[in-house]
């Protein structure tokens, strides 16, 4: 048997496994803000949180929901910066080589949905953005949650963060933006093999402690 090979396949799947949890917990924890309502006019936790009440706020949900669930360091990371611009946001994964036009590309779980919904300023690109929580390829529809929204389709100036669904070849879809969860990914694989030294280092009455 060649060790080498089992060794390498065995950090895969762990490497894959932690992948996922980590995208999972983000999700999580942004479900916890689903139903949430601004109290007044753009006013949010969010915009509390980055000094920017009353700006629209969708794109802060997703910044702030991503620092709150990894940290801001490795959040500010991951995304490329804080904005509560989307065009800003689309640019900074463009920096980190995160960026993926809707035309060419499968989004995943965890992605940041970028649109360009109805306005009368011709020179942006995007304008709201949200949140992949599933993607389901047989039927063609992409769902998400999204901040600053409503039931109705196309809404980016509601007062609510609500789950949502689209065809994934709806025009107003623009692309994803891919966080590096890879930096995430290593400070949780690195705590896992420091747990791991700290078990093999243990006494046998430190071991005989920790079952009692």
């Amino acid at each position: 048997m060649d060790t080498n090979k089992t060794g390498n396949h065995k950090q895969e799947n762990q490497r894959d496994q932690v992948r996922e949890q980590v995208i999972n917990d983000y999700i999580e924890n942004l479900r916890k803000y689903n139903g949430y309502t601004e109290k007044g006019k753009d006013n949010t936790i969010f915009g509390a949180h980055y000094g920017m009440q009353g700006q629209y706020w969708c794109d802060m949900y997703v910044d702030y929901v991503m620092e709150e669930s990894f940290g801001k360091q490795n959040a500010r990371q991951m995304i490329g910066g804080f904005s509560a611009r989307t065009e800003n946001s689309k640019n900074n994964y463009q920096k980190i080589g995160g960026w993926n036009d809707s035309a060419n590309y499968t989004p995943q779980k965890g992605d940041q949905i970028f649109f360009l919904l109805p306005t009368k300023d011709k020179t942006r690109t995007v304008n709201h953005t949200g949140v992949v929580t599933d993607v389901d390829l047989e039927k063609g529809i992409v769902y998400t949650i999204e901040g600053n929204t409503s039931a109705k389709p196309g809404d980016r100036s509601g007062t609510t963060v609500r789950e949502k669904q689209y065809n994934l070849n709806h025009p107003s879809i623009k692309g994803y933006g891919t966080p590096n969860w890879d930096i995430e990914i290593k400070d949780r694989l690195d705590n896992l093999e420091q747990n791991e030294n700290t078990k093999e280092n243990n006494s046998p009455a430190d071991k005989l402690q920790a079952l009692i």
